[in-house]
């Protein structure tokens, strides 16, 4: 039994007794309910299936036979997670349901469904599919109920008897999903059903997750909201929504579809931290659980978006260590290759990149940021400790870009599957300055490249002649600073294909 609440408000010329009087009736109810059906034969059956579950034992045939048995068993699969772990799986179930003639008591039936509410998906966790064998059980059993009585109810049975969708396959989905279609907030709806009381669980919680990302499609794209701060937890990411989707999937669809352009800092942080990085090999775990069922469009998208994050932590590298080690050659050089690099990401031809950091690099790059880096990124030692090198995928043409005295090296091809896989995650002078160009030339025979050296007044030149030798049409004037493309063209001209060029680069 369960007396509605009563609030004082509606009727402030009640007496205070009447209150205190309706307050002690309810905590009487409570105790009374807690002790209904559990005598001595209830509380003997209570120790024995502890006792058995301590010690590792199968139990006894009378647990699943008396209606005690059958009362203690399912309480204690309310109360203790050991005894779940135990004794609950779908093989328990059957017996239970064997050993009852199929026709469980309608305290036992109650049980049920608050094991149902209160774990939900959890149940499957042990077991799959457990969650849903319970949820045919309760709407077979409910059904068998109603069947025997001629008044019908306003208990929790008479609800699911009436909306049976709830205990089946996706009922907090259902449950958000009508909840929408009816237009009110979701609280007032639940309150409606009669399910005041069973959404302090899991399943209350599930479907407040598949509520959010109603609420998610609603809120200015890219903007602060709390339904964010929310969906990063694990708990409501990995809830289920639906078929084999959890409601992440479901959020970073909206997010990733809703972005044009640039994403705000805070989706892409919050997207990342949901997924992981997308830039990792196809069998990495995380990328199988997460970025797999998004589709490709949508990797291919988070991708582009974390280039960009790429090249601001190799600029903030290259630019602190230039400040730091006052190395002048690299502050003066700076402007000029952070200019060309942000040009071409203007562009919009950078599709992919990868991020190497040396120890050092990496000691300047965290303590500007200040926080957690969420961009995946490879590591460099020995020589390449305090350097800073970035390999874009730009489509017609690669680039691999290195801080200090590291040259710049055009290819046409990719020069090696791992700069965009991720599958190789640490890098040496050696694997950038000689193996790289050797495996390329050994892959791409009538592909060319060039390692340009960094000359302040030569290597711009360099870069953009080998483009245009090789067919790649740019909007020069954004890969230069304020005046510089006028002085440019006064001095060389504006970039023509000349044939001759061609046999001077390397790599055939």
């Amino acid at each position: 039994m369960r007396l509605p609440k009563i609030d004082k408000l509606p009727a402030p010329g009640w007496p205070e007794s009447t209150f205190q009087a309706w307050q002690a009736l309810e905590e009487k109810v409570s105790r009374k309910s807690t002790t209904i059906g559990k005598g001595g034969a209830f509380q003997k059956l209570v120790t024995l299936i502890k006792s058995c579950s301590r010690r590792g034992k199968e139990l006894p045939v009378e647990v699943y036979q008396s209606r005690p048995g059958a009362r203690a068993l399912t309480w204690l699969w309310l109360q203790s997670e050991a005894i779940r772990n135990s004794y609950l799986d779908q093989e328990s179930l059957k017996a239970l349901l064997s050993a009852q003639a199929e026709r469980l008591s309608r305290m036992v039936v109650l049980q049920l469904v608050q094991l149902y509410f209160r774990e939900h998906d959890h149940l499957s966790i042990g077991e799959k599919g457990l969650t849903e064998f319970l949820g045919t059980i309760l709407s077979q059993q409910i059904a068998e109920i109603q069947s025997r009585t001629s008044i019908q109810g306003r208990d929790i049975i008479a609800v699911i008897h009436r909306d049976d969708w709830l205990v089946g396959n996706g009922g907090p989905a259902r449950l958000v999903e009508k909840c929408l279609e009816m237009g009110l907030p979701l609280d007032e709806f639940v309150s409606r059903l009669g399910l005041d009381g069973y959404m302090d669980g899991r399943f209350g919680e599930v479907s407040r997750a598949i509520y959010y990302i109603d609420e998610l499609g609603k809120i200015p794209v890219g903007k602060k909201h709390a339904v964010l701060n929310e969906l990063v937890k694990d708990r409501v990411a990995k809830a289920p929504y639906q078929g084999n989707l959890r409601v992440g999937h479901a959020a970073l669809k909206v997010l990733i579809d809703r972005t044009e352009g640039e994403p705000s800092e805070l989706w892409q942080d919050v997207i990342l931290m949901i997924a992981g990085d997308p830039r990792v090999s196809g069998s990495n775990r995380q990328f199988a659980e997460w970025w797999s069922p998004l589709g490709d469009d949508r990797v291919n998208k988070v991708r582009g978006w974390l280039a960009k994050e790429d090249l601001k932590l190799f600029l903030e590298a290259v630019e602190q260590y230039g400040l730091e080690s006052d190395d002048e050659s690299l502050n003066n050089m700076f402007p000029a290759r952070k200019q060309f690099l942000q040009g071409l990401f203007k562009q919009g031809v950078v599709r992919n990149s990868r991020l190497m950091l040396g120890s050092k690099a990496e000691f300047f790059v965290r303590r500007i940021l200040d926080k957690e880096m969420l961009s995946s990124y490879a590591r460099m030692d020995g020589p390449m400790s305090d350097k800073a090198v970035i390999y874009l995928d730009c489509g017609d043409f690669h680039i691999v870009e290195g801080s200090h005295s590291f040259k710049i090296w055009l290819y046409q091809e990719r020069p090696d599957p791992s700069l965009a896989n991720y599958e190789k995650n640490y890098y040496t002078h050696s694997d950038l300055t000689i193996t790289l160009p050797w495996q390329y030339r050994k892959d791409h025979k009538k592909k060319r490249y060039a390692a340009i050296t960094h000359h302040p007044t030569t290597w711009r030149k360099k870069v953009l002649e080998f483009l245009v030798d090789h067919d790649i049409e740019l909007e020069w004037p954004s890969l230069f600073g304020k005046g510089e493309w006028k002085s440019y063209k006064n001095q060389h001209g504006i970039p023509i294909k000349d044939a001759r060029r061609l046999r001077d680069y390397e790599g055939g």
